[in-house]
């Protein structure tokens, strides 16, 4: 086994909530110390591929319109990580890679199977734990501005 580099947190940047139509998804960014953070363009097609995300296996568990996507430029690759909520306590997870030559040539590497890193496993267990206190724990009355107020800090 090699190591590149030792573990090191990552820069963790909260960027807003993005809505579009019926979905809202919490933004985050994670920055590598050697690279820069993920830019508009990055953002934007990261958007583009959160709209066909929502739109496949439709038919498999209801869903509710709310998720979070990771831009995350890495130490040698980038990745757009889209998660959103389905059947009341599953997340579906879609992920994409790009070189650092190549900053804005993603390519769809969700069958692989490759799509939490342990710098994006923070964002995803805040996420998870912030959805069971606000929507699970709350059957009757989910709260979901709260869920979509809460915010992974680092």
């Amino acid at each position: 086994m090699v190591i590149k580099e030792k573990y090191e947190d990552r820069r963790v940047e909260f960027c807003g909530i993005w809505e579009d139509k019926s979905w809202k998804f919490k933004i985050y960014k994670i920055t590598h110390k050697n690279n820069s953070p993920a830019d508009k363009k990055i953002e934007n097609t990261a958007k583009a591929f959160a709209v066909k995300c929502v739109t496949k296996f439709i038919d498999i568990a209801a869903l509710y319109g709310l998720g979070y996507i990771i831009l995350h430029k890495g130490m040698d690759s980038n990745f757009i990580v889209i998660s959103f909520w389905a059947g009341e306590n599953m997340i579906r997870t879609h992920a994409f890679i790009s070189t650092l030559e190549n900053p804005y040539d993603y390519r769809d590497i969700t069958e692989t199977g490759m799509n939490v890193c342990v710098w994006d496993a923070l964002i995803h267990n805040f996420e998870r734990n912030s959805w069971v206190e606000n929507i699970l724990k709350n059957p009757d009355d989910p709260q979901i501005d709260k869920y979509m107020n809460s915010k992974f800090t680092n």
